[in-house]
């Protein structure tokens, strides 16, 4: 967005979100819940409501790290970052920089 716009597209959203017909927000945590109403904070805050995302815990849970890379065949002694494939797809997430 052009920065001209910004400012101009933060009041109008901050009015959507304060008028009679306001959306109610989702958050995936209390964190982004608090930024939300932070951010938009302006006399009425929309509301915002707390949900989980779900996925199976029985699968995806923390486990030992060096069972894990050795199952996988990953090295033990390495910094392993782990994206989708999707963000690697964006150019603007700066996955081209990436050697």
């Amino acid at each position: 967005m052009a920065p001209e716009l910004i400012g101009r597209a933060w009041r109008d959203k901050r009015l959507l979100y304060a008028g009679p017909d306001a959306p109610v927000l989702l958050a995936n945590s209390d964190w982004a819940a608090a930024v939300a109403r932070a951010a938009l904070a302006v006399g009425v805050t929309p509301p915002i409501e707390r949900f989980r995302l779900g996925f199976p815990l029985q699968t995806f849970r923390p486990r030992d790290r060096q069972a894990c890379r050795e199952t996988l065949g990953l090295p033990l002694d390495r910094f392993i970052v782990v994206a989708s494939a999707a963000a690697l797809l964006e150019p603007r997430k700066g996955a081209g920089a990436v050697a």
